[in-house]
């Protein structure tokens, strides 16, 4: 499992409280770290086995940009069209590699855009954005749990009636 920038962040304020002089704090720590897990449904192992998302994408960034002009093609060049086809594909195929991801990660939340997509562009935007960065902001999945909170006590209140 990648882990945001934020989150990794978190994390490691979480795990400087451990060397703490009260044992209180270390254990509160403790507890802290093992919830962050339980929240992200990972484990040390997945957690520790991946490098975090920004590391990535930075390193992404910066092999694209140490390209020399050489390499990249000309601006007035034209792609073919059988060229085009291709990446539009490869880009699908990498937008519905993120979702699959995203999916395994956090299934309920997945579940609830898949179901409200179709009518609510908010869960409809939340798609998109996952097919294109494959995650969500910590913004975006605090709105997503909160739609699933509200949709939960309308479920309820129908059931009590």
């Amino acid at each position: 499992m990648a882990i945001l920038q934020a989150d990794r962040d978190k994390l490691i304020k979480i795990l400087k409280m451990t060397t703490s002089s009260q044992a209180g704090e270390r254990d509160a720590a403790i507890l802290l770290a093992n919830q962050f897990l339980k929240d992200r449904k990972t484990t040390w192992e997945e957690l520790l086995q991946r490098p975090p998302v920004m590391s990535q994408e930075r390193s992404f960034a910066r092999s694209n940009s140490s390209q020399s002009s050489e390499a990249r093609p000309d601006d007035n060049t034209k792609e073919s069209e059988t060229s085009k086809t291709k990446k539009q594909a490869e880009s699908k195929d990498r937008g519905i590699h993120k979702w699959n991801d995203f999916v395994d990660r956090f299934p309920a939340e997945a579940e609830w855009i898949d179901d409200n997509a179709a009518t609510f562009d908010f869960a409809e935007s939340l798609y998109n954005n996952i097919k294109i960065y494959g995650r969500l902001t910590v913004n975006q999945m605090a709105a997503v749990h909160r739609c699933m909170a509200r949709d939960e006590r309308k479920k309820n209140d129908e059931d009590f009636r």
